[in-house]
């Protein structure tokens, strides 16, 4: 089960980077990264399914992570 990030502590993070958020995404509840690029609509365009049960996943250049995060939401993890 993925540890899910508390909403006060994700807008600290969020508000605390000093690096380029490159993918927008749900952080924590309520928290979402202030990215260029959805996330859902990138993985929609690229036909990843909704349920990653039994599958793995190679992320390569995970950038802010949000691939892997979501992979993982999914039911994978993302190596």
């Amino acid at each position: 089960m993925p540890k899910v990030l508390q909403p006060d502590a994700a807008h600290r993070f969020v508000e605390e980077s000093t690096f380029l958020w490159h993918q927008r995404f749900q952080l924590a509840p309520g928290v979402e990264t202030p990215g260029v690029n959805p996330m859902e609509w990138l993985l929609a365009q690229s036909c990843v399914p909704a349920s990653l049960d039994g599958m793995t996943v190679l992320d390569i250049g995970t950038t802010n992570g949000a691939v892997a995060f979501e992979c993982e939401r999914r039911g994978r993890r993302a190596w």
